[in-house]
């Protein structure tokens, strides 16, 4: 489902596919210009179902993003991204790395935030 990484206020991952991957093996999507709306503080990690987005976001701002083993991209995962699930038993390995400027801490009166 799509999130936001909550790890810091500046936040960037650096991913490298280890498999070929595609849209059967957990191809990974980004919606751009998501990551330029940031919370004033930290609340809890939610995940949205496709419809949730879809209601808010261009679809045309989704990008998928497969490739061979080796591909390596960069992203600011503080922006909504998702993996597609993998099928027929397909599935992908990746390995990634994190840089961010400092733990946020968590609202714990904080339910539900509205995208």
């Amino acid at each position: 489902m799509w999130h936001k990484d909550r790890d810091g206020i500046k936040l960037v991952k650096i991913f490298i596919y280890l498999t070929d991957v595609n849209i059967d093996c957990g191809a990974h999507f980004f919606i751009l210009g998501s990551h330029k709306k940031k919370p004033l503080r930290f609340v809890p990690q939610f995940r949205y179902k496709d419809r949730a987005i879809k209601n808010n976001f261009n679809i045309e701002n989704i990008i998928e993003i497969v490739g061979k083993a080796g591909t390596c991209f960069v992203e600011d995962t503080s922006g909504f991204h998702r993996a597609s699930r993998p099928k027929n038993g397909n599935n992908r390995s990746i390995i990634s790395f994190t840089y961010f400027t400092g733990p946020l801490y968590h609202k714990h009166n904080c339910e539900y935030i509205e995208l």
